[in-house]
Order: structure tokens, then C-alpha cells, then sequence
């Protein structure tokens, strides 16, 4: 029950609470000096017209609007009688919405209900989108070598990077570029030389051979191990013997050292490695009578290769016992003992083995029971 005053011939007003629900109330109403009467009201309720968008007049709706599109908002027609919109047109029965803002409809239904209607469209909260066109989300992620990684149905294991289209949530799709690195991606190399004989220590490993050997260095702080490269290289040394018969008043050089007296020297060396090399000589230093005999025999020391034989030319009665080739780091390259009769040292074919260059030999000639040791350089010309 509800205690109004009716105006005689009009209407009243009356408060209604929405909580109680549809149906018939019954109000006493008096007016004036006239007794108390009765009335009964009918109440129905009539839903909220429900639109694509729209909030309340205490709560706005909250409508995500993506970069470059743009949103229709229509008014129900079939279910008004009358509206207004806040912008553009306001009895348009649609209005085009593309640039953020908050927008308001007032609208009447049949009935003669009031609804207003708030909306704020909004772009999606990016940080880094700059307003025009599809928003563009970029990272870096880094792993050790090794590892494999997935990223929108592809497995990763080098440095690349890979873009992917992704549906957002906020119903605004999304690039996603995302760039793989792997470390480690520069190894620590070393280069090394040594002289053959010795070693180096490595990681606490002794090597002597050449060649190229790998060590994984542990990380310290978490992160990547680190691929340690040494590529050793091994120098020779040599010690190489040699007997000069030396005429009288001349002399033999052997690096700086300049022989003169019949003996036995041993003399260091460094070659270009840095890596020392023994050069023993034994020195002879003919008499008078020798100097004739060993003069008497002619050894070319300019030849080209291949066109005619290198051989000795001596007297009658001089025979070559034996004979050494050495190339210009020592290396020896021919070693004969009892060579033919025919003192020939190198035929053609056996000088096209060779590279052209610099040689030296050491001969041992014997005349007469007794043994002479001449030794020289020769050139052999391409």
C-alpha cells in the first residue's frame, strides 16, 4: 500500500521501486475534505533495450578500436521512437566511429523509457605503437648454441628472426618479429708456433704435434660456455754434417762464423721459424799437392733442368765414392754411395724432380787410395 493525493480529473505521481517486480499495487489516496479512497496500479516492466555497443549512465563500456578500422554503432530502430547521438547526425540512425573518444546515445523506446548510452572507444594500451597502421611488437631473445627453440610452430637453433601475425585479445591483430641469437657466435682463437722438440701447454695439456685442438671454457656467471680454438704449428730443427776441403789461403762461411783452420766447429743456427738448427763442419784444408789434383775436376754449378746431364768431369784415375744434394733449409734430398762409374750425378730425368733453386753438395773423390771431399752449390734453372 502507498498514501498518495489525486488530483480530481488529473493524474499523481508516485514513487516505484524497480526491486519489487511487475504487478497490481493498490495506493490510498485522499484529496482534501473528501474521505480516503482507493486506487490500483498496474506496474509491467520493460526490459533494457540491448544495443552492439553501450553502457550505462554510471558505467562506461570499454570498446577496443584496432589502428585503421572503423566501428558502426546503429540505433534499433525496429524498437525506438525516438534518439539522439552526442556527435555528428543526432537522429542518424548509425554513426561511423574511427578515432577514440567517448560517444553518448539518448534514446526513447515505445514504451516511452528513457536509456542513455555511453561507449569509449580506445586503442589497445601499446606502449610503442605510434598511431598509424598495424601495430608491430619486436623482442631479442638469446640462448647458447645447442639449444632449439619454438616460435608459432618453427624450431630455431641459428641466429635468424622470424615475423608471425598474432590474434590479440583485445580483438586487434598484432606482427610479433622476433630475433634468435645463439652464443656463443665468436670463438677465441689462438695461433701458435713452436720448434719441433718442444711443447706447449694449453689448459694445462702439453702439445708437440701440429695441428688444431679445441677446449670448452666453462662459464663463470651462467651464461654460455665459450669454444676455445689452437691452431699449433711445428717448426723443424735440423742438424746437419758437413767435411769442406778448403785450399789453401780460402775459407768457408757458415752463418757468421768464417772457417778458416782445419777442425771440427758445431755451429748454431736460427732458421726463419726462429727455431735453432746444429751445422757441424769438419774443415780440411788441402796442401799444395791436393789443391793441383782437386782442381783437376770441373762440376758444373749452372744448369737448366732437363736438358743435359749434371755430371763431374776429373781426370783419369779420379773415381766419386760418394754424394749428397742439400737444399737451402738443409734438408738433404739425394744420398748415393758407390755411384756410377760414369760420375754422373743427376740425369734429366731426375732434375725434373726438382724445384728450381739454389742447391749444395758434399762429394767424396778418391785418387790414388786417397779420399778428397769437395763440396759447392749449383743452380737449376726452370
Amino acid at each position: 500500500m502507498g498514501i498518495g493525493h489525486l488530483p480530481w480529473g488529473g493524474s499523481f505521481d508516485n514513487y516505484f521501486n524497480p526491486a519489487a517486480g511487475a504487478g497490481v499495487y493498490y495506493y490510498i489516496v485522499q484529496e482534501g475534505s473528501c474521505g480516503p479512497d482507493s486506487v490500483a496500479v498496474t506496474i509491467s516492466i520493460t526490459d533494457q533495450l540491448l544495443f552492439n555497443y553501450g553502457g550505462t549512465s554510471r558505467n562506461v563500456q570499454d570498446v577496443y578500436l584496432c589502428p585503421g578500422d572503423t566501428v558502426v554503432w546503429a540505433a534499433n530502430t525496429s524498437v525506438l521512437q525516438s534518439w539522439e547521438w552526442s556527435v555528428g547526425n543526432p537522429t542518424a540512425t548509425q554513426i561511423m566511429i574511427s578515432t577514440p573518444g567517448v560517444y553518448n546515445l539518448l534514446a526513447y523506446d515505445i514504451n516511452g523509457c528513457e536509456y542513455y548510452y555511453r561507449t569509449r572507444f580506445k586503442y589497445p594500451d601499446w606502449e610503442d605503437w605510434s598511431g598509424q597502421g598495424p601495430y608491430l611488437m619486436t623482442d631479442t631473445v638469446t640462448r647458447c648454441a645447442g639449444t632449439t627453440l619454438g616460435f608459432f610452430g618453427n624450431s630455431v637453433s641459428t641466429d635468424t628472426i622470424i615475423c608471425a601475425t598474432v590474434p590479440s585479445t583485445s580483438d586487434c591483430d598484432f606482427t610479433h618479429c622476433r630475433t634468435f641469437r645463439f652464443l656463443p657466435d665468436i670463438e677465441v682463437r689462438d695461433t701458435v708456433s713452436i720448434c719441433a722438440g718442444t711443447n706447449y701447454t694449453w689448459y694445462n695439456q702439453p702439445y708437440t704435434q701440429a695441428g688444431t685442438y679445441s677446449y670448452l671454457i666453462p662459464s663463470e656467471v651462467n651464461t654460455c660456455d665459450t669454444l676455445a680454438l689452437l691452431a699449433l704449428n711445428v717448426y723443424p730443427t735440423y742438424e746437419r754434417n758437413f767435411v769442406v776441403n778448403l785450399p789453401p789461403g780460402s775459407s768457408f762461411t757458415v752463418g757468421d762464423s768464417v772457417l778458416t783452420q782445419a777442425g771440427l766447429y758445431s755451429i748454431l743456427l736460427a732458421t726463419t721459424q726462429g727455431c735453432d738448427s746444429l751445422i757441424n763442419v769438419e774443415v780440411e784444408v788441402a796442401t799444395e799437392l791436393d789443391e793441383l789434383q782437386s782442381a783437376q775436376c770441373l762440376i758444373p754449378n749452372l744448369l737448366q733442368k732437363g736438358q743435359a746431364p749434371w755430371q763431374i768431369i776429373c781426370p783419369y784415375g779420379v773415381r766419386l765414392v760418394e754424394w749428397e744434394l742439400y737444399d737451402v733449409h738443409g734438408r738433404k734430398i739425394v744420398a748415393e754411395v758407390q755411384p756410377a762409374a760414369t760420375l754422373v750425378l743427376l740425369n734429366e730425368q731426375a732434375q725434373a724432380r726438382l724445384s728450381a733453386g739454389v742447391y749444395f753438395y758434399h762429394l767424396v773423390l778418391e785418387e790414388g787410395g786417397i779420399s778428397r771431399h769437395k763440396t759447392g752449390k749449383v743452380v737449376f734453372l726452370e
